[in-house]
């Protein structure tokens, strides 16, 4: 899903792609989240990394209509969300920033 995805989106701006799929037993990341979008900061103090995948997750609603409308398949997209737990003010004031 995520290198089909960036395919779309480049075919979409008039780069010409190609796909190369791996093997099913692959531990890609499209089969490691399961189609997840999840939003981190892939550990602490990586706010850009946060920002990236926030973006990304509100852009997600607008793709997902798109396919829907030039295939007819429902990617069901459901944006549901995810807690991140501090131990601490210091932690916390962190993840704030």
């Amino acid at each position: 899903m995520v290198g089909a995805s960036i395919a779309y989106g480049l075919a979409a701006e008039g780069v010409r792609v190609g796909i190369l799929a791996a093997e099913d037993s692959d531990f890609s990341a499209s089969r490691g989240n399961f189609g997840m979008i999840s939003i981190s900061n892939k550990g602490f103090n990586n706010l850009a990394y946060f920002r990236l995948s926030y973006a990304s997750s509100r852009l997600w609603p607008e793709f997902a209509d798109t396919l829907r409308e030039q295939t007819g398949i429902d990617p069901a997209f459901d944006l549901k969300g995810k807690i991140y737990l501090s131990v601490g003010d210091a932690e916390f004031a962190a993840h704030t920033e």
